[in-house]
């Protein structure tokens, strides 16, 4: 019997790696933790992004700077990975392209975007840039949050980030007190929990039209519509707050539900009951083990610490996996979402899709190329990308959202690239030199032309609104 467990646990060592990070000074910033040997560094970049917030790094191997889905492997026969981080203060011009009333067009602050941006949010149809001196920049559609002069005057230093939803932002100011603007209805207005928001919040998350923050105490404060989750008093005593809940860890949201996962792996929901805010068929599988939740825009997905998934929320839109539950009772390690569909990246590289054929549910296609060796998948709204170890990029889907990449089969590769944001019709991937390669529908910014020779190196950044893109580019 010790030897069959010796066995074990010599084969579970086979099939894993131990990564450990630390700083210049020697100091532990992350683990040591496992992660099976397909690990990449664009996957740890992503875990300690908010660990590290709001600060810039980078990530060493020895000398080596680690880039994309370079394999995370240690020296022969070592099967630890000790690695340095290293953070640095860059200074980012912003370069905008897509719909110029969804924040394609900057001109109008270009001046204040020329240098001296450190992070861009967006809405459904505006974007916020958030300067070095704390203050805010905004445009695109006023009714998004594209105006903020209502609010100009709290926004002209001390911000410390900017989150968006569908329809309004939410600035966190150094002291966490929350400034808000955009749709009155969708968040934009928070004056009916303005002192719970005077100081004390640690993070904002926004669904469609509405926001959840949490407080140090744990306490989650909620406005915005109650349709999509801007009241939580029926959950209220199961969120920690000084009273008999548990400690908050982490905040999912679709369009129009929440779920919080909280210490102990148990996950609480609210919103609209049918689009996740009520775990319809999950509630016990729910009680604990959870690691993490993702949302797409109406159904959740949940991974628990096994690596099985559990769903719920609109059926036919991802919230009801039973068709590949089979598929998705182990070994799960990332879950993404479209708008009515999801896909998982399991440990062997196989990739799972489930949800409406319409959004890229259905991968049958191109099943052959996601039963094994892939190593990253992202979503726009109706289509999905992944990255496949031997450099190979597959996408599927609404073909004019992203899913068919064709026209720049030449110029991506997937070793090459370091991340890939989505937006409701097409794909921007950021190559490890700083390139940006575009696809999708033109009009939503699957057509970057205008703005190529600003994309062809050092950005360092993508994000996205539903029609538009905005690059973070170092300043040379």
């Amino acid at each position: 019997e010790f030897q069959s467990e010796l066995h074990h646990r010599q084969s579970l060592g086979a099939m894993t790696t131990c990564i450990v990070v630390h700083n210049l000074a020697g100091d532990a910033v992350f683990g040591p933790a496992e992660f099976p040997r397909t690990m990449v560094a664009s996957h740890l970049r992503e875990i300690l992004k908010p660990i590290v917030a709001p600060r810039s790094f980078k990530l060493l191997h020895g000398c080596q700077e680690l880039h994309g889905h370079q394999l995370l492997q240690g020296n022969a026969g070592d099967r630890v990975v000790r690695l340095s981080i290293v953070y640095y203060h860059p200074a980012y011009s912003v370069v905008t392209w897509g719909r110029p009333t969804a924040g394609g067009d900057s001109s109008t602050v270009a001046t204040h975007l020329s240098g001296g941006v450190k992070q861009v949010s967006g809405t459904s149809a505006a974007f916020a840039a958030l300067r070095e001196e704390g203050d805010v920049v905004c445009w695109g559609d006023p009714r998004c949050g594209g105006d903020m002069e209502a609010v100009a005057d709290r926004l002209s230093g001390a911000v410390v980030s900017v989150v968006g939803n569908s329809a309004a932002f939410a600035a966190i100011k150094d002291g966490g007190e929350v400034v808000t603007w955009g749709a009155a209805l969708g968040g934009g207005d928070s004056g009916a929990v303005a002192d719970s928001l005077s100081g004390g919040v640690v993070s904002v998350t926004g669904s469609g039209r509405a926001f959840a923050a949490v407080k140090v105490d744990s306490q989650v404060v909620t406005w915005g519509d109650p349709a999509s989750g801007g009241d939580s008093r029926l959950v209220a005593g199961r969120l920690g707050g000084g009273g008999s809940g548990s400690r908050v860890v982490a905040l999912a949201a679709n369009r129009m539900a929440f779920a919080a996962l909280l210490e102990g792996g148990e996950v609480v929901t609210w919103g609209h009951a049918f689009h996740g805010g009520h775990p319809i068929g999950a509630v016990e599988q729910l009680a604990g083990g959870v690691t993490s939740v993702v949302g797409n825009a109406v159904a959740f997905a949940a991974i628990k610490e096994s690596g099985q998934v559990i769903t719920w929320g609109q059926p036919d839109s991802g919230g009801d996996s039973r068709a590949v539950a089979d598929r998705l009772a182990s070994g799960v390690l990332f879950v993404t979402g479209s708008l009515f569909a999801f896909a998982a990246l399991k440990d062997r590289g196989e990739v799972v899709t489930w949800g409406s054929t319409r959004c890229g549910g259905d991968s049958r296609a191109v099943a052959d190329r996601l039963a094994c060796g892939v190593v990253s998948v992202a979503a726009s709204g109706r289509a999905f990308v992944a990255l496949r170890h031997d450099g190979e990029v597959v996408t599927w889907g609404d073909a004019r959202s992203g899913g068919d990449s064709r026209a720049i089969k030449d110029r991506l590769f997937a070793s090459e690239v370091a991340s890939v944001v989505g937006n409701s019709l097409a794909f921007a991937a950021l190559k490890t030199a700083g390139e940006v390669v575009t696809w999708g529908d033109s009009d939503h910014g699957g057509d970057a032309s205008e703005v190529a020779g600003l994309l062809a190196s050092e950005v360092h950044s993508v994000t996205a609104t539903d029609q538009a893109f905005a690059a973070l580019r170092l300043v040379s």
